[in-house]
């Protein structure tokens, strides 16, 4: 299935574009999507997803379709729905 991703700040940088699609064998969770993509854009997307135990990034806000989604593991993901990475924002 054709997983589709936005990135905001951070993400954004680190993923180079505003916009991905990511063809992935579904069924699949949100918390596989997120390692695929991972896997596909290189470490420095990993280090923006997962700490350095594997787990995700509090900090890391996941929306599917604009909804935050607390816990990922175990959210199917449907056909044409949109994942939206956010990073948190620092500065003054």
């Amino acid at each position: 299935m054709t997983v589709q991703f936005e990135f905001l700040a951070q993400a954004r940088l680190v993923s180079g574009a505003d916009r991905l699609s990511l063809e992935i064998p579904g069924p699949v969770d949100l918390l596989q999507a997120l390692r695929a993509l991972s896997d596909q854009q290189g470490e420095e997307m990993y280090d923006l997803i997962f700490d350095h135990q594997g787990e995700l990034r509090r900090s890391l806000l996941i929306l599917v379709n604009g909804q935050a989604v607390p816990t990922p593991a175990g959210r199917l993901l449907q056909l044409g729905d949109t994942v939206t990475l956010l990073t948190p924002m620092a500065g003054g």
